[in-house]
C-alpha cells in the first residue's frame, strides 16, 4: 500500500512540474525540496492539486508583458512624430515583446498572459524525478490540454490604428519649412484651386481624389474630366463644412495640399488631419515666377516617381518646357526690368536693367456694385456704377514679371513709390484726372479709390499714345465693363469755351475742360486663360511672356503663339486642343 501512494504521489508530482515547466512557470525551491523528501508519509495527498487553477475565470495577468501598458506609454501612434522613418514597416507599428524567464515567478501566476507554449517544452529540467515512475505515457498528456487552458496572446497586427496607417518612409521640407513625412508611393490626395490644376497636370487625374468645384467649371471641366469629390465650393478657400470634412476623412487622401495663404482648413481641421495620420503640405504662392516653379518642383516630389505618370520627371519636363518659353521670347524682345526691381520675386534688387518697350495697364477686376461720381462744388458732371481697379505693387503680381519679360512695363506696377510695396493694395481706376473736378466713390471694402495713383499714365507716356497701346483686362466682362463706362472714353483733344486752354478730355457745363489721361484710341486685350490663370499665376503663367510678345510687340507669331500653347496642353493635360478651343484659351477676336 506504501508503494502504491508512493508511486502515485510521484506520478502526480511529475505531471505537475511538467506542467509548470511547459506553462513558463519554474517551482520555488521549497516545493522541489518536498519532492525529493523521503518523508513523504507526512505530506497530505490533497494538496498536490489545490495549488494550480487554470480556468479562465481564474487566471492571473502577467504584469511583465502587458501590452495595453506599452499603448498607453507611446500614446496614440497617429499623433507621435517619427524623427528617423525609414522604408518599409512602419515603426509606429508595436511588436510583443519576447517572452523572458523569471527566476522569481510565483507558481500561482502566469498561466493567463504567458504566451503560447514553444515547440520544445523544457521538460529536461525536471527529468530526474521522472525518469523513476513506471508509467512512461502519463506525461505527454498536460501538453495537449495547456493550449487550451491559456489564452493566445494578442496579434499586434490585428490592432485597429497601426492597420490603417501607411509606411512612413519619406520627409520632404514644405514652403512652410515644415518636415512632412510621406508613404513612398501616393496615388490620391485633396488639392484645391490652382493646386488641384497642378495636381493633374503632373500626376493625372487619377491622383487627384478631393477637390473644389472650380475644377469642374469651364474649360477645366471640359477638358480635365476629373472624377474627383469636389467637397469644396468655388475655389475652395474657405474651409469645408462639419459634414464634407468627415466625408473627406472617410475619404483618407494621402496627402492635402493648401497654397500658402489660403485657408482651405481650419485650425481645428488641421489638427484632426494631424489625428488622422494624414499628411498636411503648405505649397507656395503662385504670385511669382519663383513661386510658381518651386509648387511644380514640391507637387512632383508629394506624387514622386512611383506612379503612373512619373510626377517627378513631368516636373522636370515642365520646367524644361517654361525655360524653352522664356529663351525664345528673350532672343526675339529685351525684357522691361526698372532698376532696383526683382520682377521675379518681387523683391527690391540692386541694379537692374532697362529697355526701350512699351506699357500697358493691368486690369485685375471689375467691380460692378461701386457708385461713383464725378463734379464740383456747384453740381454734378458724370455719374454711374461699376469701376475697374487693379492690384498694386510687384510681390502678389506673376502677370507684371511675365509682362516684362516681353519687353511691356505693367503701369500698375510702375508708379512712383511703387517699387516698396511688399503686398496687394486693390485701387478703383480712373482716367479723368482733373483739376477742377473731384471724384467721389463709394467704396467696396478692400479696394479704395485714391486720385494720386494714376494709372493710366506712365513714364511721361499716356494711355492711346503708341509707346502705351492697351489695357489688358483680365476677363472678357473687364472688358465690357471699360467700353461702357463713360470716364473711360476717347474724347481726343478739344479746347475750352474761351479758347484759352486746349487738352485732351470734354467740356463741362461752365466750358471748361475735363481733362483726361486718355490720349487717342487703345486696345482692350483680354488676357488670356485656360484650365489654369494666366494672369493670377499658375503653370500656364509663363504662356503670357509669349502671348505679349506676340501682340504687343510683334516678336512671336500668331502661328508660334498657338503651336506652344497647344504643346503645352497636349504634354501636361494630355488634351489635343481644336482649333476653336485655342480660340476661346487665347480670346481671338477680343481685340
Amino acid at each position: 500500500m506504501y508503494g502504491k501512494k508512493r508511486i502515485v504521489f510521484i506520478l502526480c508530482t511529475a505531471v505537475l512540474c511538467a506542467f509548470l515547466a511547459l506553462t513558463g512557470c519554474k517551482p520555488s525551491p521549497a516545493f522541489i525540496e518536498m519532492v525529493y523528501d523521503d518523508r513523504v508519509s507526512d505530506v497530505d495527498e490533497s494538496a498536490d492539486v489545490s495549488e494550480i487553477d487554470n480556468s479562465e475565470d481564474h487566471t492571473d495577468e502577467d504584469t511583465e508583458l502587458p501590452p495595453q501598458t506599452l499603448d498607453e506609454e507611446l500614446g496614440d501612434p497617429r499623433g507621435r512624430e517619427r524623427k528617423d522613418p525609414t522604408a518599409g514597416k512602419d515603426e509606429r507599428e508595436i511588436t510583443a515583446p519576447e517572452p523572458e524567464h523569471n527566476a522569481d515567478a510565483n507558481p500561482n501566476e502566469g498561466s493567463g498572459a504567458a504566451p503560447t507554449p514553444s515547440p520544445e517544452p523544457p521538460v529536461e529540467t525536471a527529468a530526474p524525478p521522472v525518469e523513476t515512475a513506471p508509467p512512461a505515457e502519463a506525461p505527454p498528456e498536460p501538453p495537449e490540454e495547456a493550449p487550451q487552458t491559456a489564452p493566445p496572446a494578442p496579434e499586434p497586427t490585428e490592432e485597429p490604428a497601426p492597420a490603417v496607417q501607411p509606411e512612413f518612409c519619406r520627409q520632404l521640407v514644405d514652403a512652410a519649412g515644415r518636415t512632412v513625412e510621406l508613404p513612398e508611393s501616393v496615388e490620391h490626395v485633396a488639392a484645391v484651386g490652382e493646386a488641384a490644376v497642378l495636381v493633374e497636370m503632373l500626376g493625372g487625374p487619377e491622383r487627384l481624389s478631393v477637390s473644389s468645384a472650380s475644377l469642374s467649371s469651364g474649360l477645366s471641366g471640359e477638358l480635365l474630366n476629373s472624377e474627383c469629390e469636389m467637397l469644396w465650393s468655388g475655389d475652395g478657400r474657405s474651409p469645408l463644412s462639419a459634414e464634407e470634412f468627415s466625408r473627406l476623412l472617410e475619404l483618407a487622401p494621402q496627402a492635402c495640399l493648401e497654397i500658402s495663404g489660403q485657408t482651405s482648413f481650419s485650425e481645428e481641421q488641421l489638427a484632426a488631419l494631424e489625428e488622422a495620420g494624414i499628411p498636411y503640405v503648405v505649397l507656395p504662392a503662385l504670385n511669382t515666377d519663383e513661386g510658381i516653379r518651386l509648387a511644380v518642383i514640391l507637387i512632383g516630389q508629394v506624387l514622386g516617381g512611383q506612379g503612373e505618370p512619373d510626377a517627378v520627371k513631368r516636373a522636370e519636363e515642365y520646367l524644361a518646357f517654361h525655360d524653352r518659353v522664356l529663351s525664345l521670347v528673350a532672343s526675339r524682345v529685351s525684357p522691361w526690368l526698372p532698376d532696383g526691381v526683382d520682377y521675379a520675386t518681387g523683391n527690391t534688387a540692386a541694379g537692374g536693367s532697362g529697355t526701350e518697350g512699351v506699357t500697358a495697364l493691368f486690369v485685375s477686376g471689375w467691380d460692378d456694385t461701386a457708385s461713383w461720381s464725378l463734379h464740383d462744388d456747384a453740381y454734378e458732371t458724370l455719374s454711374g456704377t461699376g469701376l475697374p481697379y487693379t492690384a498694386t505693387g510687384y510681390l502678389r503680381s506673376p502677370v507684371t514679371y511675365y509682362l516684362s519679360l516681353a519687353g511691356v512695363g505693367n503701369a500698375a506696377a510702375l508708379k512712383e513709390n511703387n517699387y516698396s510695396i511688399k503686398q496687394s493694395k486693390l485701387k478703383y481706376l480712373s482716367p479723368i484726372h482733373s483739376p477742377n473736378k473731384t471724384l467721389t466713390v463709394e467704396e467696396t471694402a478692400g479696394i479704395a479709390y485714391d486720385p494720386a495713383y494714376v494709372f493710366t499714365s506712365a513714364g511721361g507716356s499716356f494711355l492711346g499714345e503708341s509707346d502705351f497701346p492697351a489695357v489688358i483686362a483680365a476677363t472678357e466682362e473687364i472688358k465690357t465693363g471699360i467700353e461702357s463706362c463713360s470716364l473711360w472714353q476717347d474724347y481726343g483733344m478739344t479746347s475750352s469755351a474761351t479758347g484759352l486752354t486746349s487738352g485732351y478730355g470734354f467740356l463741362d457745363k461752365n466750358g471748361d475742360i475735363v481733362i483726361s489721361t486718355v490720349h487717342g484710341p487703345y486696345e482692350i486685350l483680354v488676357l488670356p486663360s485656360g484650365v489654369g490663370s494666366w494672369g493670377e499665376g499658375s503653370g500656364e503663367s509663363v504662356l503670357t511672356s509669349l502671348w505679349a510678345a506676340c501682340r504687343l510687340r510683334g516678336a512671336v507669331s500668331e502661328t508660334e503663339l498657338r503651336s506652344l500653347t497647344a504643346e503645352f496642353y497636349e504634354r501636361f493635360y494630355g488634351v489635343r486642343l481644336s482649333e476653336s478651343q485655342l480660340d476661346r484659351i487665347l480670346h481671338e477676336g477680343s481685340e
